[in-house]
């Protein structure tokens, strides 16, 4: 099945907000949150607004791991994860 150039792009613009993150580098996320954006996090919970998103993100010390594009392995004890 052929895949679309819309999910291509979506794809493409996924991978460069993975990589910001991965870089820690706050400066380019910035500029690709609206002011009403939200973030959802089983780790973090739930931020409202741009400036709370990125003032839990300046504030985690948490290394993000790095996004390879392929499926892990889950390596929990009770192996239930979905990642």
């Amino acid at each position: 099945m052929p895949v679309a150039l819309s999910d291509v792009l979506l794809f493409e613009k996924a991978n460069v907000y993975v990589q910001a993150s991965n870089d820690h580098d706050l400066a380019a996320i910035k500029i690709m949150f609206v002011p009403q954006a939200g973030y959802l996090s089983s780790g973090v919970g739930q931020r409202q607004g741009a400036a709370a998103v990125l003032s839990m993100m300046r504030a985690s010390s948490k290394p993000v791991p790095t996004f390879t594009g392929k499926r892990q392995t889950c390596t929990c004890k009770k192996q239930r994860c979905r990642i």
